[in-house]
């Protein structure tokens, strides 16, 4: 298997603490905004709250390995807003015919099947779970959500610390706002620079945005409701 990373490893480093010493004060009002340092650079990145497979596990790594680097602040962003259930993990279950499959089960003492929602409060683990993995999910009980609850144990599990910030905290700050107004105002532009993109690497795999006649351009989010998630509009942007 060949992986390339871009840009190369070797540079992440410098352009890190470049990318540091040229904020202004609308990013460092931002940072401080969301209780985030404001006097060393920030290495972030994130995931849907779970029990990660290997290759989100990668990027815990690289985080940590490079926040060590430079004397950075790891932080790592919560995706709370999807359709999804952090109770939920995927438990190998070999069939009758010596076959092996996958099936979900909860983390949750309160239901077999997941049923926890991200911004559920933190839940009591089940009994019968492994007892590293029932501890770091009782350590982390005093989390906001059960998204965060969830994303601690993985992190306690792996040894690795960090700074914890979500979407939906995230998206009641001045900054966040500001990238919604852009979003609003220059859908067009934005929708076509993301197909250009897209027509420029066809091996990505990802789906270009279209017009609707009534809601206007798509734009790169999803809108969620009791249903679940789908195509996201301009026009539904509050």
């Amino acid at each position: 298997m060949n992986i390339t990373l871009e840009p190369n490893p070797s540079t992440w480093a410098k352009l890190a603490q470049h990318h540091f010493n040229g904020l202004d004060d609308a990013s460092r009002e931002a940072r401080a905004a969301a209780g985030l340092p404001t006097d060393r650079p920030i290495i972030a990145s994130g995931h849907q709250p779970a029990l990660w497979h290997p290759g989100i596990v990668a990027k815990v790594f690289a985080m940590d390995e490079l926040c060590k680097q430079i004397d950075a602040s790891p932080l790592w962003v919560v995706v709370d807003t999807d359709d999804v259930h952090p109770d939920t993990m995927d438990t190998p279950v070999r069939t009758d015919g010596s076959q092996i499959k996958l099936e979900q089960r909860s983390l949750s003492a309160s239901c077999e099947k997941p049923c926890v929602d991200p911004r559920d409060r933190p839940f009591v683990p089940d009994e019968l779970l492994g007892e590293d993995i029932k501890a770091t999910l009782a350590n982390a009980s005093r989390s906001r959500s059960a998204a965060e609850q969830v994303t601690r144990a993985a992190f306690g599990l792996l040894g690795a610390t960090a700074e914890f910030i979500t979407v939906s905290s995230l998206a009641q700050t001045k900054a966040w706002q500001s990238i919604m107004d852009v979003v609003r105002q220059d859908a067009e532009p934005l929708a076509l620079a993301y197909n250009a993109a897209i027509r420029a690497h066809p091996e990505a795999g990802l789906t270009m945005l279209d017009e609707h006649p009534l809601l206007g351009w798509e734009i790169p989010l999803w809108h969620l409701d009791t249903e679940g998630r789908r195509r996201a509009y301009e026009y539904e942007i509050p």
